[in-house]
């Protein structure tokens, strides 16, 4: 039988799970790129953040200070931060701070806190016996420093404000609210209060897909939120998949996370493999939130019928998230929940393998069991519901929550099979999607936002065949918006009328409060405090879907 050391039991011994697969499925591991990258020493480590990126290095930025505090980010994170806190504290000791003035404060965001075992496996025995290291209170303890552009109120961690000098450490990998985790992400959501995390984190919904793409609103907001309140150096780690730091960048957080995340793309990237009767998405580096690894880039690798496994093993077992947690089952769970993600309609099983878990508690962090999830502790336990005797096809990503750039080769090829047919095109709504479209004819949609003849003439040249403009545009601009070929002829421009826009897309149900998907017909209503009613529409009935949310005032 073919064997693999799953990677598992991140930040509890890092011990991979061996497990072993029948000999007659045909098995593709699917690896990122840098899965075997060498780890760098200790003194490699304190050379690339001695070789700040953008900045002054922290012994010549902390001269004078008197006083510096240490973020790092929280258990859930797999970023090993014992050596490079150990460099830092280094470099800061040879500026000339006090030892009796550096602290650590936990970016926990909206987690729950950790506690003394927790410190240690992240910082070692030494640091937490001989430096002071508090948790994040998101409820109370904050400085107001300002708006964002997007008038997102910006509250900070009192004790990080208080320091002269200011670092935080974390990893930089692909994040589907952020583009790249690393970078100002450690300060919003980081150290930030409940309310500005709730107002940043509207932006987006909890199924939106950034994987990859750095120009979120999410993110504009964490940069100049880091920005407004004086974060002074940064420092993320690129691991490889062993959750070793194989890379390392550091210094000004604007500058090296431009680093970071070029180098991460193709760090972390990983052959697409289609058509397949198992997918098993690993998720190594962030088990507490299994369901990061429960996306659209991995699931596109399942055929209609096969079965999908989401594995996760930790002692830590689930998240304690104050957003997006369940919080009971006759409560209405954290301040932004929206349901557990389901059991796909084109699955024969969706597997958890997962030893450590809480029943019920798990739900929102794994993939819900009311929706036909089985969980089971151990790997021959999943054989016994996968294997039926016959040949599979089966491909293994074994750091999933970190491997991206897998789905648009998938889409790309599915596109390119209807050339040819009697499709008129494909609706762009992203600029992403230009670049995959091709061959067939692009038109561009409400997505792109058009609303000056300026963007609607960048659209035609990357190919735009015909144009979607935004519906508040008068009828007067928009004979100006409409655009015309390098020959001068006209390219067709439309606007919607009448009818209901689309207010968000989301893959967990907003109506899983209503009725559960097995007898879903393919959407529903909600209906808000004031008596309003918005249309959801499912694209697949059944767990699978994408649910559109309408506005309920028409155009």
């Amino acid at each position: 039988m073919k064997t693999f050391d799953l990677p598992s039991n991140s930040n509890y011994g890092d011990q991979p799970i061996p497990i072993a697969f029948p000999d007659n499925w045909d098995v593709h591991i699917s690896k990122i790129h840098g899965y075997d990258t060498p780890a760098l020493t200790e003194a490699q480590i304190a050379e690339k953040i001695h070789a700040a990126i953008g900045a002054k290095p922290i012994s010549e930025g902390a001269a004078g200070k008197k006083s510096a505090v240490i973020i790092i980010d929280d258990i859930t994170r797999p970023t090993p931060c014992e050596p490079i806190a150990k460099a830092v504290i280094a470099e800061l000791r040879a500026a000339g701070v006090p030892k009796e003035n550096i602290w650590f404060i936990i970016a926990l965001g909206t987690h729950g806190v950790m506690y003394r075992t927790e410190f240690v496996r992240k910082l070692g025995e030494e640091i937490v016996e001989n430096y002071e290291v508090h948790n994040h209170n998101l409820f109370f303890n904050h400085v107001f420093v300002g708006n964002t552009s997007n008038n997102v109120p910006v509250e900070i961690n009192a004790d990080v404000m208080s320091a002269d000098y200011k670092i935080a450490i974390g990893t930089t990998m692909a994040h589907s609210y952020y583009g790249f985790s690393g970078g100002a992400k450690c300060i919003l959501p980081g150290v930030s209060s409940l309310r500005t995390i709730m107002r940043n984190h509207s932006f987006t919904t909890t199924t939106e897909f950034n994987m990859g793409n750095p120009h979120t609103l999410m993110r504009s907001d964490a940069e100049q939120a880091a920005r407004m309140m004086g974060l002074d150096f940064k420092i993320d780690a690129i691991l490889n998949g062993h959750a070793q730091i194989c890379n390392l960048f550091a210094g000004d957080f604007e500058a090296e996370i431009q680093h970071a995340a070029a180098y991460a793309a193709e760090h972390y990237a990983a052959k697409f493999v289609p058509d397949c009767d198992v997918v098993i998405a690993n998720n190594y580096f962030k088990p507490a939130e299994a369901n990061c690894a429960y996306t659209p880039e991995v699931i596109a690798s399942l055929k209609d019928g096969g079965s999908f496994v989401l594995a996760a093993n930790s002692p830590f077992g689930p998240c304690v998230h104050f957003l997006y947690d369940k919080w009971g089952h006759s409560a209405p769970g954290g301040m932004m929940w929206s349901g557990c993600y389901t059991k796909g309609k084109n699955m024969a099983h969706a597997v958890v393998f997962a030893e450590h878990t809480v029943k019920g508690m798990r739900d929102p962090w794994y993939i819900d069991e009311h929706s036909g999830a089985e969980y089971v502790k151990t790997w021959n336990d999943a054989l016994r519901i996968l294997d039926d005797g016959t040949p599979k096809k089966v491909v293994l990503y074994p750091n999933a929550r970190a491997a991206f750039g897998t789905v648009e080769p998938d889409t790309m090829r599915r596109l390119a099979a209807l050339e040819g047919s009697d499709f008129a095109g494909v609706i762009a709504n992203n600029l992403a999607q230009f670049g995959y479209a091709s061959p067939l004819p692009v038109f561009g949609g409400l997505g792109l936002n058009v609303t000056n003849p300026m963007s609607a003439a960048e659209y035609v040249c990357l190919g735009a065949r015909g144009l979607l403009v935004q519906p508040e545009t008068a009828l007067t601009a928009m004979r100006a918006v409409a655009p015309r070929q390098k020959d001068g002829t006209p390219v067709p421009t439309a606007a919607l009328c009448y009818g209901h826009l689309p207010l968000m897309l989301t893959r967990a149900c907003p109506l899983r409060n209503v009725h559960d998907c097995a007898s879903c017909r393919g959407g529903g209503t909600l209906r808000d405090r004031k008596g309003r009613d918005f249309t959801v529409t499912c694209s697949a009935p059944g767990g699978e879907g994408i649910r559109t949310v309408y506005n309920p005032v028409t155009l």
